[in-house]
């Protein structure tokens, strides 16, 4: 058991670095205070990250290329997505972007590239967009991803091996899954799945030909499901067909690039893993 007092545990977020040592990143809404532990053999180290306090509505935590934390999050109080780097055992705390209160949604997902460049993919809630920054020769750049309607909730992030960021993403207002990748400084944007009320949960990876994987939820008939691009097409099979499964969801690809799905059954309090054995979406 990591931790069993007031209410911590919130808003998590894992990492595993080159040695496969966890680290965990979450909020403890009680004291209100931004939490980073890793496993130190067997016992866990825990320490506050100092500056953050009053924040941490959702989270994203990355390693870099020594294994130092870097944890995106929302920052409630002041409305804004920052970014806490732990750097020769110091933290630094840096603003990323304003975006106002989103309504309850506070959608960040954070990836580094090869220079341990920080990359940010996030809901504007006060334009009810998606926006995109990265970090690079000392400045923040920022773009709006998606501005048709509310979209936005859920951003799943990943780069490719060339450093080209991949966002998929929940369109609330037309309750579609879409996709979203950076070509020639512009933003091509594709709709995955528009059947039923699909990709309130969202979890994107990407393979060794770049080619993306998402897992996500179709709430309206009670599926979760999976879909892969090929030959410039989207193709979805069912994983999981299941009242209660809830919007948590994580999924990595195995050596082989087949995926592995980590997903929340809400009503019975269980967490559910899938994986897959033949590969039906050919």
């Amino acid at each position: 058991m990591l931790e069993t007092h007031g209410a911590a545990g919130a808003f998590s977020s894992l990492a595993i670095d080159s040695a496969n040592h966890p680290h965990i990143s979450y909020y403890d809404i009680v004291k209100k205070e931004l939490i980073y532990a890793q496993q130190l053999g067997n016992k866990w180290g825990f320490e506050v990250v100092k500056g953050a306090k009053g924040a941490a509505k959702k989270l994203s935590l990355a390693l870099n290329h020594i294994g130092e934390p870097c944890i995106c999050f929302y920052d409630f109080d002041m409305e804004e997505v920052k970014i806490a780097k732990k750097i020769s055992g110091r933290w630094e705390i840096v603003k990323v972007d304003s975006v106002g209160c989103g309504e309850g949604r506070y959608e960040v997902a954070l990836a580094l590239d090869n220079f341990d460049n920080p990359h940010v993919a996030y809901y504007d809630g006060e334009n009810e967009n998606l926006r995109y920054a990265c970090f690079k020769d000392g400045t923040w750049r920022i773009d709006i991803v998606d501005n048709h309607g509310d979209v936005g909730y859920n951003a799943s992030l990943a780069l490719d091996n060339k450093g080209i960021p991949h966002v998929s993403y929940y369109d609330y207002l037309r309750e579609d899954l879409k996709y979203a990748v950076l070509q020639d400084e512009k933003w091509v944007i594709e709709i995955v799945d528009k059947k039923n009320d699909v990709g309130y949960g969202v979890s994107m990876a990407l393979d060794s030909n770049n080619t993306p994987h998402i897992v996500y939820t179709d709430t309206t008939i009670h599926v979760l499901k999976y879909a892969k691009k090929k030959n410039h097409k989207w193709l979805v099979e069912f994983v999981d067909v299941d009242e209660y499964i809830g919007s948590a969801i994580s999924m990595a690809l195995g050596s082989k690039g087949k995926p592995h799905v980590f997903y929340q059954d809400y009503k019975n309090k269980r967490l559910k893993y899938a994986r897959m054995l033949i590969e039906c979406v050919k």
